[in-house]
């Protein structure tokens, strides 16, 4: 009988989510995925991991997905560069309303891990664009952040820098919880941060704890992870959405 913990993987048809899919059975983890497109993540994983069918924008499909699970990790965002404001608020706010209201009625036993960027809420060139391109984000972002923090879950937000295809280690990879902007000085590799991710669901100072990752100066050690994760502190509590 398989007895490694089970970890849900939302978004893991692309980006920064695949690259945590494909890391997770490496760190003994069993694989689930959840994908409104069963048949593009079957594909893609073959025997790998469990495949759950579900859309996040479709509370009722969702609601029974989360048997069984220990963890989720949740890499959801719109793909597309020029969307409406609507999408936007469909899947990056609202897909996380729903997913949090799931892994409350499931009684989630272990951490929803969910992946946003570094800058919410500072000024930038960066963000200005990301906003022209598509509406809003910035502020759906940011409320799906806070509807995370008040919903009494086990969490850890991870903050990516502007994100890159480079191999992983190429950088040494730095932790913190620096107010930052989005620009071009703090960028991190997608598998930087899938590291970063994977390292956070057992890390005892990640629990409800938000922090940014990105390339730094110097150089990697390798007792890095540990040491940068143990300056970790809980966010500042949070007020209860309406």
């Amino acid at each position: 009988m398989d007895t490694r913990p089970t970890i849900m993987v939302i978004g893991a048809t692309r980006g920064t989510g695949m690259d945590v899919a494909w890391l997770l059975p490496r760190y003994g983890y069993e694989l689930l995925i959840l994908s409104r497109d069963g048949q593009k993540a079957r594909e893609l994983f073959t025997k790998r991991a469990q495949i759950r069918v579900g859309d996040i924008t479709q509370r009722d499909t969702i609601q029974n997905a989360f048997c069984d699970v220990e963890h989720v990790i949740m890499t959801v965002g719109v793909p597309q560069w020029i969307c409406r404001e609507e999408q936007i608020r469909e899947v990056e706010y609202q897909g996380t309303c729903n997913t949090i209201e799931a892994a409350l009625k499931a009684q989630l036993p272990g951490r929803l891990v969910y992946m946003s960027w570094i800058g919410l809420g500072q000024p930038s060139l960066w963000c200005w664009l990301q906003d022209r391109l598509k509406p809003h984000q910035t502020q759906w972002r940011s409320r799906a952040e806070e509807a995370l923090r008040s919903s009494g879950l086990n969490y850890t937000i991870v903050r990516a820098g502007l994100l890159s295809n480079a191999p992983v280690g190429m950088h040494p990879v730095r932790i913190d919880q620096r107010q930052l902007p989005l620009d071009l000085r703090y960028r991190s590799g997608r598998m930087d941060t899938a590291l970063a991710i994977i390292h956070s669901l057992t890390r005892p100072t990640a629990h409800r704890a938000t922090f940014n990752v990105y390339w730094g100066p110097g150089e990697q050690v390798d007792k890095a992870w540990k040491d940068q994760f143990d300056r970790l502190q809980p966010d500042p509590p949070a007020a209860p959405t309406s």
